[in-house]
């Protein structure tokens, strides 16, 4: 099982702010999760919670479709959409065995 790191979501979170450019990383924090310093933090090494982690996800994914970029985010693999052009990553969760 891949789960991705805290720098695969930090480089996510990076590639979702380069498209929506009119948004602060503290801005996305405070949305995302009510915490403005989210994204420097995990720069620093903090790794998030898989709730926290499921959290930017479906915040990241619900703002792409509203500004209608393609839904290109992977429920299943998370690993692999991490990885993917795209940037974007999938439910987290679905990649921990109950």
């Amino acid at each position: 099982m891949d789960v991705p790191t805290t720098s695969d979501i930090v480089a996510a979170i990076e590639r979702f702010l380069a498209r929506h450019d009119d948004m602060a990383p503290t801005r996305f924090g405070r949305e995302a999760t009510g915490e403005p310093q989210l994204l420097e933090s995990l720069r620093k090494g903090r790794s998030p919670s898989l709730d926290t982690a499921n959290r930017i996800v479906s915040f990241m994914r619900a703002k792409d479709e509203e500004a209608g970029f393609v839904a290109d985010h992977d429920a299943g693999n998370c690993a692999a959409a991490v990885a993917s052009s795209s940037g974007m990553i999938g439910e987290i969760s679905t990649q921990v065995a109950a």
